[in-house]
């Protein structure tokens, strides 16, 4: 029985030995998956904040290239800013050396573009024998040019703010009378109408702006409130602006300095 008890005390511990020993081998398998799972996890993230770096660069990169690409072509576009119309070619340039202020240079620019954009799509034109420069659409259109050409090739000092006024809105006021004259050949009464409320509508639109034109000139030389100096139409004859007990009439360049 002695011997008996003894093998199986041994036999025990030696299962015991084993069970421990599995249990050392669990364990340090876990712990190494739980390593590799970790440093797994580890790379995966580093991959990822790689991944999104890259990303992040690329999209900076697109960024910076599209906004370069935006620049070179804005400023292709600024020194290729010119009109081609009916073989007339000008640089759109500002009147700013008559009007001394730099921010009437986009105002003016923009004004160019949507006179020459609406001359370039007429599809019929008028006639005034009497006036040379209205005979064509193409000798009208160069005498803006040229007009245009004049005032920033550095000659506006010998150009006044009424002149300038007056070049365009005399040319306006034919303009309006070709309308006038085009809505005597109506034969709707109703269509007659709607086309005179439209004449009256551009007539006096174009007689308001020549009046804000010389208010705002007027206020802008700050002239003496007193002034013996009317500020009068220059080629309208629809109404007359009292001053001071006068009465306008048309304008010289003389009683507007």
């Amino acid at each position: 029985m002695g011997e008996k008890g003894n093998n199986k005390k041994k036999k025990k511990k030696k299962k015991k030995k084993k069970k421990k020993k599995k249990k050392k081998k669990k364990k340090k398998k876990k712990k190494k998956n739980n390593n590799n799972n970790n440093n797994n996890n580890n790379n995966n993230n580093k991959q990822q904040q790689q991944k999104q770096q890259q990303q992040q660069q690329q999209q900076q990169q697109t960024i910076t290239n599209n906004n370069n690409k935006n620049n070179s072509n804005n400023n292709s576009n600024n020194k290729n800013n010119n009109d081609t119309l009916f073989g007339l070619t000008r640089i759109l340039k500002p009147e700013i050396t008559l009007f001394g202020d730099a921010k009437v240079r986009v105002n003016l620019e923009a004004a160019y573009a949507q006179t020459d954009l609406v001359i370039s799509s007429l599809t019929q034109w008028g006639e005034e024998p009497d006036i040379a420069h209205f005979k064509t659409v193409d000798t009208y259109y160069g005498r803006i040019l040229d007009f245009r050409d004049r005032i920033a090739n550095l000659q506006a000092e010998n150009i006044t703010v009424p002149e300038v006024i007056k070049f365009y809105s005399d040319d306006n006021d034919i303009i309006i009378k070709w309308v006038g004259r085009r809505i005597q050949y109506s034969k709707s009464s109703q269509l007659w109408k709607t086309l005179m409320g439209y004449y009256m509508l551009i007539l006096s639109k174009e007689q308001a702006g020549v009046e804000r034109a010389l208010g705002s000139t007027f206020y802008a030389q700050v002239l003496e409130p007193l002034s013996n100096k009317p500020v009068v139409n220059i080629n309208i004859d629809v109404f007359t602006l009292p001053y001071h007990g006068k009465t306008s009439g048309k304008m010289d360049e003389n009683n507007f300095q």
